[in-house]
């Protein structure tokens, strides 16, 4: 009878730890939960929607610019905030208002579900200065496969460069506050920068085919007395 009750035992036992072992699968094991952590990873040569700059400190009044990147269809600015405001300023820009010291996440999704970050600090103080950051020169005219050099003035902190329309003239920064910017076809793109404290800075890009030359063939025409030629011409 001890030997049956043992055998029972054991078997009941087993019952109840596979019971046990089911319940932690269909849970996700102990301490098992969801969130973030068990999103998808992006598959590798994803482009993921990036912010920048991605952390931004402001003095209560002052103002800062962030730019969003790769952005799929649509985009939408959400603060976590209501004393720290932002404000669309065109596709792919916002402005951020410090009304009041605290910190936030400024939120960007596109129409793809994308999600980016920025973190932003607002501390008590007197604003400073807004900083007038520049781009030399203002507008570059370009031949197709021509090049030019921009340079940044007046700025703080990294800077950031990209180009509005990159399939037209695309932009890779070359130094400290310069960048060279490249044209492939013809049409306009507007370039933009923004250092590490949200000031932004654009220039206007213009590329155009290479015009037509006159040129007369031959170069030079040798004739006697009475003699005639002609000069046929090409563009």
């Amino acid at each position: 009878m001890k030997l049956l009750n043992s055998r029972k035992c054991r078997s009941i036992g087993a019952w109840v730890l596979f019971g046990i072992m089911v319940f932690m699968t269909m849970t996700g094991g102990c301490g098992g939960g969801g969130g973030e952590g068990n999103g998808r990873p992006p598959s590798p040569g994803e482009r993921e929607l990036v912010i920048a700059p991605s952390r931004l400190s402001l003095k209560v009044g002052e103002m800062g610019t962030l730019v969003a990147y790769n952005v799929k269809g649509g985009l939408v600015w959400q603060s976590q905030n209501a004393n720290i405001t932002v404000n669309p300023t065109n596709f792919t820009t916002a402005t951020v208002v410090a009304l009041a010291a605290g910190e936030t996440n400024v939120v960007a999704f596109d129409s793809s579900g994308a999600r980016a970050m920025c973190r932003v600090t607002v501390t008590e103080g007197t604003a400073s200065p807004i900083l007038n950051l520049t781009i030399t020169p203002s507008a570059l005219s370009l031949k197709i496969g021509g090049s030019g050099m921009l340079l940044a003035e007046n700025y703080a902190g990294d800077l950031t460069w990209f180009s509005d329309t990159p399939n037209v003239a695309w932009v890779a920064k070359s130094g400290p506050a310069t960048a060279l910017v490249t044209s492939a076809v013809a049409g306009t793109a507007t370039i933009t920068v923004v250092d590490g404290r949200g000031a932004a800075a654009t220039c206007s890009v213009t590329v155009t085919e290479e015009s037509g030359t006159l040129k007369i063939e031959p170069a030079a025409l040798s004739l006697k007395a009475g003699e005639t030629g002609s000069k046929p011409y090409r563009r």
